[in-house]
């Protein structure tokens, strides 16, 4: 009986092993796409990073990454939470480029909403096996299962008042790190995360803040200023709210 144990112990982690060495070959395709069509700019008078997506729909590599995401071992394989959230992000956001790489000559993200369900809701793309929409993985699984305000400054939809799109791959081992660098990015920037005019005493806020503020506790301002992104005489300020453009963030 113990030999029996130690055979399936040993498949275990040789399949553990397998996926994790899959899940890394995925990466190192998605990480130089990300360092080559994702670049700094500046758009409608919003600092952000713009994506080179006629670069991206001419690229075999970005196809090549689609088409692995869809069978890569499920997620949940990977042993650690960190690892499970940082590829969901990443899921995310290629999933998102997809779409726009899709239909070329948008103006918005949202002008591919119908009658009858927004783009959020469409099932764009095939994760581990499955199809997903964009809010199937941002509000039912990524919200749902870990609990990470700050992912709300790393998944990005295409437009130009979106937190950065990172050009980097989200990785278990540092993704404290870059989810802490996304969001004090986002909410230094203050075209589009966050403005306190001086002399005013009131703080604007992207609308990020508003939509999901049940994600920030005890409440919005209390978490900024717990985690020292506003002092404690802003608390007491008044919140306003900056204009969210839903302008594609396009280089193109």
């Amino acid at each position: 009986m113990r030999s029996v144990f130690l055979i399936l112990a040993l498949l275990l982690c040789v399949n553990l092993s397998h996926a994790s060495d899959l899940f890394q070959e995925w990466l190192n395709l998605y990480q130089p796409l990300l360092e080559k069509y994702v670049v700094k700019g500046k758009k409608r008078g919003i600092y952000t990073t713009l994506v080179d997506y006629d670069g991206l729909r001419s690229d075999s590599d970005f196809r090549k990454v689609i088409y692995d995401l869809a069978r890569l071992p499920s997620f949940e394989t990977l042993p650690d939470k960190k690892d499970q959230l940082a590829m969901w992000i990443n899921a995310y956001n290629v999933l998102c480029m997809k779409v726009i790489v899709e239909n070329p000559k948008l103006d918005s993200i949202k002008d591919l909403d119908s009658a009858f369900s927004s783009i959020w809701k469409k099932k764009i793309g095939v994760v581990s096996g499955k199809k997903y929409s964009l809010d199937e993985i941002e509000h039912d699984t990524i919200r749902v299962q870990y609990h990470e305000p700050r992912i709300h400054f790393a998944i990005n939809c295409a437009s130009l008042s979106c937190p950065d799109l990172a050009n980097y791959a989200y990785l278990g081992e540092h993704l404290d790190e870059q989810l802490a660098h996304q969001t004090q990015a986002f909410l230094n920037n203050k075209t589009k995360g966050m403005n306190v005019p001086e002399s005013s005493e009131k703080i604007y806020l992207s609308k990020i803040f508003k939509w999901y503020s049940d994600d920030f506790s005890p409440s919005v301002k209390e978490w900024l200023e717990t985690n020292k992104y506003i002092t404690q005489q802003e608390l007491s300020y008044k919140t306003g709210y900056l204009k969210y453009d839903w302008s594609l963030n396009s280089a193109n």
